[in-house]
């Protein structure tokens, strides 16, 4: 049975807000291209545009290489990194970081010459697009000395400390001298500087300007604030780690790497939160949600035949007798690999966060609901009664697959299993499709009616 560590939990809590953050980003990212340039909107938007680009590839590298290879050193403790592989990885982190700093720098004054200096014309989108022109091979050279040219101290993904570090040579770290602390402190004291004054500027206007859609400037600066604390904790721990910790209690170094990845969310949640533009220009995302789902194709292949599956059958369980069983087995032989952990942890993590938003969403159409309940006559009441009820329950209808995911978990780790547990897992998905109808029928009067009615027919 796979065993609970304090590594494990971590490296499924980074995959998790990486995984999310992700989608996140992925939401946002079209409609703040179509307001930077098609509705040609505020400049703000081709900024974001940029820090969205670093921060969509930190997430898929975190996501896709960091977040399992933690998992896969969980479950072998003697794996080690690939370091050809991670200074591969901890350079596209380094572009997009030094990216990502500047980025923020722009940001700040931006909203400081915006908000306090009411000078707009000064960042135009032609303005933003030269100075990116700038940028972008600015953080290359960067990358290029930190990574390439200097003779010591390339950043990488270290599994060991579930983070990323500098690999050490025994020379001076120069990029950490010369461009990693002097940008990472420049940019936190700018964005301070910059926002203090905002601060400073709504309070003496004796009036709190909240973000709302009225207040678009302000809600702007608030974003980039919000993203700037995460990007000034995440340096911060990055240096006192090393200090406090030292080789004791690696596995704290990974709440680096979760500061991270929350830097590189909150654009993002943001917008999507509170940002109605980008609720008017947001495109059908159907085909977004559903790519999860067909990525866990990659999972069939890891299915092996009877042959191979049944000594592990015998082995774990061997009061089913399945070698004199006939029918059909199959299943995977490890969890260990990236296939079966990413189907895992798609079908068990997004669930429950998936049911809290449906119950929250229930709860928003039952209040719109009964506010428009007031001015309607004592029959359309009941009708609006009905529905509400019908929409109580079928809310509450997903959740027996929470039952299923929990007696999975449950025998995966070891807690408790029992063949109830095990039948229960596929077995609790069988009635679900009956209750949707069953209470169309039970709570919607017109459908029942035409259900008795054409019963009644067939009888005659």
């Amino acid at each position: 049975m796979l065993e609970i560590t304090f590594k494990l939990c971590l490296g499924i809590l980074l995959g998790g807000i990486s995984f999310y953050g992700l989608i996140a980003n992925a939401l946002v990212v079209v409609p703040v291209y179509r307001l930077a340039f098609v509705s040609k909107r505020s400049p703000i938007y081709v900024i974001s545009l940029v820090n969205l680009f670093a921060d969509v590839v930190n997430l898929i590298i975190t996501t896709c290489y960091l977040a399992p290879l933690i998992l896969t050193t969980a479950y072998t403790p003697t794996s080690t990194t690939n370091l050809k592989t991670s200074f591969i990885f901890g350079t596209g982190f380094m572009f997009c970081w030094y990216l990502g700093s500047i980025t923020q720098i722009i940001m700040s004054v931006n909203r400081l010459v915006v908000i306090c200096f009411k000078c707009p014309d000064l960042f135009s989108r032609k303005v933003l697009l030269v100075i990116f022109s700038f940028i972008f091979p600015l953080c290359t050279a960067m990358t290029y000395l930190a990574q390439f040219g200097f003779p010591c101290c390339a950043l990488v993904y270290d599994s060991r400390i579930l983070s990323i570090s500098y690999l050490s040579t025994g020379a001076e770290n120069f990029s950490n001298m010369f461009i990693d602390v002097p940008l990472n402190f420049t940019t936190s004291f700018t964005a301070f500087v910059c926002y203090s004054m905002i601060t400073i500027k709504i309070w003496s206007s004796k009036k709190m300007v909240l973000p709302t859609a009225g207040n678009k400037e302000y809600a702007y600066a608030t974003q980039f604030c919000l993203i700037t604390v995460f990007y000034t904790i995440s340096w911060i721990l990055f240096r006192i780690f090393p200090l406090v910790l030292g080789n004791q209690r690696v596995e704290f170094y990974c709440f680096v790497m979760i500061a991270v990845s929350l830097n590189n969310s909150a654009n993002a949640a943001v917008y999507i939160c509170f940002n109605k533009e980008i609720h008017n220009n947001s495109f059908r995302c159907d085909v977004d949600l559903c790519v999860p789902w067909f990525v866990q194709m990659i999972y069939w292949p890891t299915v092996v035949n009877r042959e191979i599956i049944l000594p592990y059958a015998d082995r774990y369980f061997p009061q089913y007798n399945l070698s004199h069983a006939d029918g059909l087995l199959a299943g995977i032989p490890t969890i260990k690999d990236f296939a079966s952990i990413y189907v895992i942890l798609h079908l068990c993590g997004p669930i429950f966060p998936i049911y809290v938003a449906i119950f929250v969403l229930r709860h928003e159409v039952m209040n719109n609901l009964l506010r428009k309940t007031e001015m309607l006559s004592n029959d359309l009441k009941s009708y609006h009664s009905q529905i509400l009820k019908c929409l109580t329950i079928q809310a509450a209808i997903p959740m027996i697959f929470v039952i299923g995911v929990i007696s999975y978990l449950s025998a995966q780790l070891g807690i408790f299993t029992h063949p109830i547990l095990e039948y229960s897992i596929f077995a609790c998905t069988l009635p679900m499709p009956m209750f949707s109808p069953f209470t169309y029928l039970l709570y919607i009067r017109p459908y029942r009616m035409f259900c008795l009615r054409s019963h009644s027919s067939c009888l005659l």
